[in-house]
């Protein structure tokens, strides 16, 4: 009799893996535009491109494991179809707030839940490793990239400074005895992380049986990483310094820097490898069957299947039906008042904020009074898009030509009579500063908060609410010093109109501005 079930268990598994393999098609298909969105990231960015590795490297723990995965018998999961339905919900807010990473994110899960559905929790927790791996496969860490520049831009003037040259950082522009190198984004460590991340993981787990030794690992490739990354950057400097320009690693920055990580990575695994673990596998029990009753049948088996399908489209299909692309055709207008209270319009000063986006309308005066000097800028979303978006990281106070960024703070300040908490940033260029205070308008509020905003513009999406959105920045130079400066802003703002109504009469009916 225990015979005869093994025998059957064993033979349904051609038949399970058939359908979890029409099952995981299935959610790529139905979240396609995601997937296909990440595997352009994949290869348009140098930063992501060991992200083709994922799914081989998983691939390849799954088969490592085949024995012991054979031996247990597969059951449906039925709390599975609610982390399906969570995960939907996640991925439908997401495409409301035009938040492509939240997307993607919903398309692993989904994938993740759907094993845990089809497989049951017993083989799901002895693939765990493999499965969880698949969270590599999302770009993610863009939002570091600021942090990251401004980080290794400061460390890299201090190693530079150590050799006794003359160094200084204005933001991501770093000075060498007159000489000036620039912080990109291929400089910020960013790939050298991910890189790190996935060896130490794969790494980890061939060698260590330890949960703590396999962390402790991480902890030492990522640190181990940033340092690679300095020494690069500190040496391209004081190589092309020291050799007077006749050795320039400036152009071969990246290969240089991949070199270097190379190195720094055998030496870590050289070390790595004299803690590693003996292998156990051949003391262990093996693991026997399943008593708890049959394997499902291909009947159970394909009735689950297409719930779980049915579940996966739930939230897609909503998004198809209610999450119309259609906006507001026509060119935007933002009626700028020419004088406000006793400011008066001026010429706009050399600030240029970066706004990407064809779509978005930008809107820049100056204003005057009694000797001080405020900008007001806005840029009008008449509906948010990919690549056109009211909050993303691409978005920035500092053109990174004329000005550079220095400092990010929150303040408190008065808009319309109400209080808001918005993002100051202070900018450089030589010896000039400046100070912008912004914020945004979504869904007919005024808030400082990325987060908030993004929440909101997934309501206004959702429950057919305000989709016209703008940022609103105001600016002065800080030629009498920041207090001076934030006075100024403030005065203007105290004097100005109401800018809610402004930016709600805004967009392609205004046509022309009337004469003030």
């Amino acid at each position: 009799m225990e015979r005869t079930l093994k025998q059957t268990a064993g033979d349904r598994w051609p038949v399970t893996i058939a359908m979890v393999t029409f099952g995981l098609v299935s959610v790529i298909a139905i979240y396609w535009m995601p997937s296909s969105a990440a595997v352009s990231v994949w290869t348009n960015s140098t930063t992501y491109n060991a992200s083709y590795l994922v799914m081989p490297i998983t691939i390849y723990f799954v088969w490592l494991r085949r024995q012991d995965v054979a031996r247990l018998t597969p059951r449906p999961h039925a709390p599975g179809f609610f982390y399906i339905l969570c995960f939907g919900l996640f991925g439908l807010v997401s495409q409301a707030a035009d938040v492509q990473l939240g997307q993607q994110l919903a398309v692993v899960g989904t994938i993740q839940a759907m094993l845990l559905t089809m497989l049951g929790w017993r083989i799901f927790k002895a693939l765990l490793f493999p499965v969880l791996f698949l969270w590599l496969l999302v770009p993610t860490w863009d939002f570091l990239l600021p942090a990251l520049m401004r980080m290794v831009a400061a460390l890299t003037v201090a190693g530079v400074a150590v050799t006794g040259l003359d160094a200084g950082a204005e933001g991501y522009l770093i000075t060498v005895a007159r000489k000036q190198y620039s912080i990109i984004a291929e400089c910020a460590a960013l790939d050298f992380l991910i890189g790190a991340l996935m060896i130490s993981l794969v790494f980890g787990a061939l060698m260590y049986q330890s949960f703590h030794k396999r962390l402790i690992l991480i902890v030492i490739a990522l640190f181990t990483a940033l340092a690679a990354n300095l020494f690069r950057t500190i040496s391209v400097i004081l190589i092309t310094h020291h050799s007077g320009g006749g050795i320039d690693l400036v152009s071969s920055h990246q290969t240089y820097g991949w070199c270097v990580f190379f190195v720094a990575t055998l030496l870590l695994m050289w070390g790595g490898y004299r803690f590693r673990d003996k292998a156990e596998h051949d003391n262990e029990a093996a693991p026997e069957h399943e008593s708890h009753g049959p394997a499902a049948s291909p009947a159970r088996l394909f009735l689950v299947l297409a719930a779980a399908i049915s579940a996966t489209g739930l939230a897609p299909a909503y998004g198809v039906w209610f999450l119309s692309p259609d906006g507001i055709s026509g060119e935007a207008v933002v009626c700028l008042p020419l004088k406000t209270g006793p400011w008066r319009k001026t010429a706009a000063s050399d600030w240029r904020p970066v706004v990407p986006g064809e779509e978005v309308a930008r809107f820049h005066h100056g204003y005057a009074h009694e000797g001080r000097n405020v900008d007001l800028y806005v840029a009008y979303f008449t509906r948010q898009r990919q690549g056109s978006e009211l909050v993303g990281w691409r978005n920035r106070m500092a053109d990174g030509e004329t000005w550079y960024l220095r400092s990010r703070d929150r303040v408190d300040i008065r808009v319309n009579g109400a209080p808001v908490r918005a993002i100051t940033t202070g900018l450089g260029n030589g010896e000039r500063r400046r100070l912008v205070w912004h914020w945004y308008w979504v869904d007919g509020e005024f808030t400082g908060s990325r987060p908030w905003a993004k929440l909101l513009q997934a309501r206004a999406e959702l429950f057919n609410g305000e989709r016209r959105a703008a940022l609103v920045a105001v600016s002065a130079e800080q030629a009498g010093g920041s207090e001076r400066a934030s006075a100024a802003m403030a005065a203007f703002l105290n004097a100005a109109p109401q800018l809610d109504r402004l930016l709600t009469r805004a967009g392609p009916s205004v046509g022309r501005c009337p004469r003030q």
